[in-house]
């Protein structure tokens, strides 16, 4: 038999012995340290080598790969439950709050996004599949989203969002990512900056020394579990 790369092997090649006796979430590096309690019961994520995330169930002893995942989720700060849309949009606006935000399980912002248009075009697309493989989906927004989201803020503020569904031992998790920028805000920005050659009205990471720092980019990861 021909050797492999264990995705457990930051776990030391048994990710149960690092397990949470009392069921509760962990965050690992890549070497098996903790690093998060970043939030929910019963799901670890551990970083591989190669940036991808693995995703372990103990209830199951599911597994599930995350593509790049460490980059949407490590260093996110986990929000409160409490989290609405227009607190994103405020501290996008005026410079406060992280820069990146982890909006995790069951609270208000994710229940709304549960009831997005764009999400359930998302899903859709998913169950018309087998369930058994990853899949994602980045489903249009413009105009007629616009309209469609109607009095769902939270819809509204997202905008176009990329949603991927992983099948985890007879749940799904979905990941949603999302980023705030100058020029998503106000694309007429977009065009100001190119033409006057003027760079501070165009996308900007934050830098208190920057004039227009309250509008620097941030980014957004949403992750909660559906039932199949």
């Amino acid at each position: 038999m021909g050797q492999y790369a264990s995705p457990y092997l930051g776990m030391g090649n048994n990710p149960v012995s690092r397990v949470d006796p009392d069921g509760g979430f962990w965050e690992y590096d890549s070497d098996g340290n903790i690093i998060s309690p970043l939030g929910g019961e019963f799901t670890h994520y551990m970083h591989q080598k190669n940036g991808d995330t693995l995703v372990f169930d103990v209830g199951t002893w599911s597994t599930t790969t995350i593509t790049e995942g460490e980059s949407l989720i490590r260093g996110f700060k986990e929000r409160n439950s409490n989290i609405d849309w227009s607190t994103i949009t405020a501290e996008f606006m005026f410079g406060g709050g992280p820069e990146n935000s982890m909006i995790y399980g069951d609270n208000t912002m994710n229940r709304e996004i549960q009831k997005s248009p764009n999400f359930i075009e998302a899903l859709e697309k998913f169950n018309e599949t087998d369930g058994s493989k990853p899949f994602k989906k980045t489903p249009d927004f413009g105009l007629m989203g616009v309209y469609l989201a109607g009095d769902n803020m939270t819809a509204q503020m997202l905008g176009k969002v990329t949603y991927s569904f992983y099948p985890l031992g007879g749940k799904t998790l979905v990941l949603g990512t999302d980023s705030k920028s100058n020029n998503s805000f106000d694309p007429r920005l977009k065009l100001y900056s190119y033409f006057s050659g003027n760079s501070e009205f165009g996308n900007h990471s934050r830098n208190p020394n920057r004039y227009v720092n309250a509008l620097g980019d941030t980014r957004q990861t949403y992750m909660f579990f559906i039932n199949h």
